[in-house]
């Protein structure tokens, strides 16, 4: 028989989110970015379409493995370019590295489209 706690769930910080306070300085939500450094940050955009029934994906590849930054990023670039969309990390196709990276894939040809919210995206990271 499980605890009258255990049934109303845990009520931790981590598993709650403010709705309203009267605290004069509330929790403020930081981005994951900021543990990233953005200079060394060398997005490259291609498309593919081998293995996937004939479907063209835009490809965001060589982004920092850090999985809050990719679906940070990821929710604003689907959102933006009205498409769907996925994020993982993989590791570097180089045989002598063993470095991973992150990867965005975007439904549908749109290089010029990512280009631009790419750019705007990191440059909001920057300021």
């Amino acid at each position: 028989m499980t605890s009258k706690k255990q049934q109303r769930g845990d009520f931790s910080k981590e598993n709650y989110k403010i709705v309203y306070s009267t605290d004069p300085q509330p929790e403020k939500k930081t981005s994951s970015a900021a543990a990233i450094n953005l200079a060394t940050v060398k997005p490259v955009i291609t498309i593919e379409k081998k293995g996937r029934g004939g479907k063209v994906v835009t490809l965001v590849s060589r982004l920092p493995a850090d999985m809050k930054f990719l679906e940070e990023l990821c929710v604003f670039l689907k959102k933006s370019a009205g498409a769907g969309g996925t994020f993982y990390i993989a590791p570097e196709p180089t045989a002598g590295n063993r470095k991973e990276l992150g990867i965005i894939e975007i439904q549908g040809e749109r290089i010029p489209q990512i280009k631009k919210l790419l750019e705007a995206f990191l440059a909001n990271l920057q300021q």
